[in-house]
């Protein structure tokens, strides 16, 4: 199996186990025609198209097998997925709530340019980002030498 499909089973695999599919979220390939055009013509994509969380032409987030993008007014924004690891932390609301940015942030900030990649604010962005914070996939090597998996 090549990388770029073993992405998207592991993707696949994740966003159904955190239940996305009954949330904000589809299969790219189960997204009616004009959408799928309009996202792609947006973005200037990676990769296969796996997941897109959607609330709106001008808020969307497109998940590929190679690299997040998504659009938060007139911005776009992309990271590929293998650049990310780990480094990711939600965008502070403020309120007087303690709790307000678990319970409200709808923006990840990624990598040391904190990149604003969006997803509904809750389960779905949590979802998000432990589908993120799975890359880059692949060898890994520990301190003592051993590859890992």
């Amino acid at each position: 199996m090549d990388d770029e499909n073993f992405y998207k089973d592991r993707i696949l695999w994740k966003a159904a186990q955190n239940n996305l599919f009954a949330q904000a979220c589809s299969k790219f390939d189960t997204v009616e025609n004009d959408r799928q055009a309009y996202v792609l013509g947006k973005a200037a994509l990676q990769g296969k198209p796996v997941l897109l969380f959607w609330s709106s032409d001008n808020l969307w987030t497109l998940l590929s097998s190679k690299e997040v993008v998504s659009q938060i007014d007139s911005s776009i924004n992309a990271v590929l997925l293998d650049s990310i690891n780990k480094n990711m932390k939600l965008q502070e609301v403020k309120s007087a709530e303690r709790q307000a940015t678990k319970l409200q942030s709808e923006i990840l900030l990624i990598g040391d340019a904190e990149i604003k990649i969006w997803a509904p604010h809750g389960a779905e962005i949590f979802a998000l980002m432990g589908i993120l914070r799975m890359f880059p996939l692949g060898k890994r090597h520990n301190p003592n030498g051993i590859t890992l998996n």
